[in-house]
């Protein structure tokens, strides 16, 4: 059993995002008003270890920023995990086309919408992993601190 965490920040008067990640899959970007889903961070490099796996393992901390209207999406691999020879990575296009397809939805509907498209994709009813969805709204910034 291993622990994959993924560490986020949000500065909500400058939209300033501080994360880090042990070997959890990448989160997602949702900019609405761009129509566009990304993954955040650098995903050119595979994440260091799971946390106690590797002895002085270090866990860089990168940044992104949000807008009003952005939605943050973290989640566990069983999302991409849907079997039969339909698994899919955290970048591969097809995976970035099923959240995409559920953008529009706000909250709770998102989210549900998302496990809807990837049953739906799977042709399966159940996960063959666990799935945990975390979704971030961001509303609204605060602007500069008085």
């Amino acid at each position: 059993m291993f622990v994959t965490p993924f560490y986020l920040v949000i500065d909500t008067a400058t939209g300033v995002v501080r994360f880090a990640n042990a070997s959890h899959p990448s989160p997602l970007h949702i900019c609405r008003a761009q129509h566009t889903v990304r993954a955040m961070g650098d995903t050119s490099q595979h994440h260091p270890f799971a946390l106690g796996v590797a002895k002085d393992s270090v866990y860089p901390t990168e940044e992104d920023v949000v807008k009003p209207g952005d939605l943050l999406l973290l989640y566990t691999d069983g999302l991409c995990d849907l079997g039969e020879g339909k698994d899919l990575t955290p970048d591969d296009p097809q995976f970035l086309r099923l959240v995409q397809n559920c953008a529009r939805q706000r909250g709770e509907a998102f989210l549900d919408a998302l496990l809807a498209q990837a049953r739906q994709f799977s042709g399966q009813d159940d996960f063959r992993d666990d799935v945990c969805l975390v979704g971030i709204e961001i509303e609204r910034l605060t602007g500069p601190a008085s």
